[in-house]
């Protein structure tokens, strides 16, 4: 499926990976294991969505993603705040 093409049905089970309540944030690889699909696969279902998923850098340099929604729902106010006048996600 490393197409351009990407499912819808593939889309909709990354997104529920990415707001499972059992983590806040979550890297390609947990995603793809998830939803048992591969790392390209979920990296380029990651890359159509700018305006749904929020991407950061954990204190060990992986990247991680979650719904900008999940977000706000794992996150307190303050985060959010210091993350917009950081302009970056404080994770």
């Amino acid at each position: 499926m490393t197409t351009a093409v990407v499912s819808h049905d593939l889309k909709g089970r990354v997104i529920a990976a990415l707001e499972n309540p059992k983590y806040d944030w979550r890297t390609v690889g947990g995603v793809a294991s998830e939803v048992s699909a591969s790392k390209d696969d979920v990296a380029a279902v990651l890359s159509t969505m700018p305006d749904i998923v929020v991407r950061a850098t954990d204190d060990n340099g992986r990247v991680i993603f979650t719904t900008r929604e999940h977000y706000e729902r794992t996150h307190g106010l303050g985060d959010r705040l210091l993350s917009a006048l950081a302009d970056k996600v404080i994770a």
